[in-house]
């Protein structure tokens, strides 16, 4: 048996793996040109998760002007709750500083509590509640929050 290892989204090399998780994790998936187009877009950053050079999991975020946005994350089914989108997750906040970036948000489904849950276990508040988040559905999101400082060891949390 292998390990995880983290790596850079390579369009030709993961992609097909990629959406065959996001297909199968969400109502509304990515489709291709999304994927693409966001892997391509300025201040982006997208990695895989690789178990036996098999994609295990993905990580899209982005660099805004005061913190880092993630847009999406997906785990494959056999392999949730075994710390793939805990090491995915510490790429964003392992670059947080006092300054210019000192926050991680997402936007989670109001009905999707199992994520709520798993960014709570790491850290994250909810912060905000967002009305109409969503383009292709009718449902509210919860903003949650990570703040560099705040009393939480990452690594020890996430362990």
């Amino acid at each position: 048996m292998g390990r995880v290892k983290i790596r850079s989204f390579n369009v030709d090399k993961h992609l097909c793996g990629v959406l065959q998780i996001e297909e199968n994790s969400f109502d509304y998936p990515w489709t291709n040109d999304e994927f693409k187009t966001y892997k391509y877009s300025r201040s982006t950053s997208s990695f895989v998760a690789e178990y036996d050079d098999r994609v295990v999991g993905y990580l899209f975020y982005e660099a805004r002007a005061h913190h880092y946005q993630i847009s999406n994350l997906a785990v494959v089914k056999d392999k949730r709750r075994s710390r793939v989108a805990s090491e995915l997750i510490l790429r964003p906040m392992s670059k947080l500083a006092a300054g210019r970036r000192d926050i991680v948000k997402t936007h989670i489904r109001e009905d999707n509590l199992a994520a709520q849950l798993f960014f709570k276990a790491c850290g994250f508040i909810m912060s905000n509640i967002i009305r109409q988040c969503f383009d292709h559905i009718d449902e509210s999101a919860y903003e949650m929050v990570f703040r560099h400082g705040w009393p939480i060891d990452i690594k020890s949390n996430l362990s």
